[in-house]
Parts: structure tokens; sequence; C-alpha cells
């Protein structure tokens, strides 16, 4: 099985998420914040197969009006994609710098 699942988020949304609800980041060697994939009932109008929105907890999800959304996924299945011909869609990030080798991922 040759399945990926791509993520896009919304830095904006996610960083008032953070100012607004700070405790739900977690401290660590690095700091960083617990997020969930809600899938879809099917792919969206532009094919997402899930939603993305902090993991909070019951507490502050009864005081929110709705968990707010900060991204979207889909599902790409690349062993059905080349047996219809396809090349798998490939775009670079906007003024994203060239990878170091040696230098640790930001996460």
């Amino acid at each position: 099985m040759n399945k990926s699942i791509h993520v896009q988020i919304d830095i904006n949304a996610l960083r008032d998420f953070i100012k607004a609800n700070p405790s739900y980041v977690f401290k660590g060697k690095k700091d960083y914040i617990s997020l969930t994939l809600w899938a879809n009932d099917g792919p969206d109008k532009f094919g997402n197969d899930y939603a993305v929105k902090p993991r909070v907890s019951k507490e502050l999800k009864a005081s929110l009006e709705k968990v707010p959304y900060v991204g979207n996924a889909k599902i790409n299945d690349f062993a059905a994609s080349a047996a219809a011909g396809e090349k798998p869609a490939s775009r670079p990030i906007k003024n994203a710098p060239a990878p170091d080798a040696e230098e640790e991922p930001p996460f």
C-alpha cells in the first residue's frame, strides 16, 4: 500500500489559537501542540479527506463556540495515480529555505 497524507496548515489560524490558549502548547526541549485530523464523510469540493483542528480538552471545547479549523488533509494514493498514468503533484513551498542535510527538522 503506497499512500501518504498531505496536510496543509493555516499558520495564522494556528497562531491565533495558540495566542488565545497558550496552555495548549506543550513545553519541553521544543514546544509543540497536538492536532487532530477529523475525517470528512467524503472528500470535500477541494478533494480534502480530513479537517485539521487543535486537540482540546472537554472544558475548553465547552467554552468555545466551535473548535477552530486550522487546516486540511488529503490522502495521496500513489499506486492508484500511477495506474491511472498520473504523476504525483509536487509544488515547491514559497520562500522555503533549501533543505540542509545536517540541520535538524524544526519539529
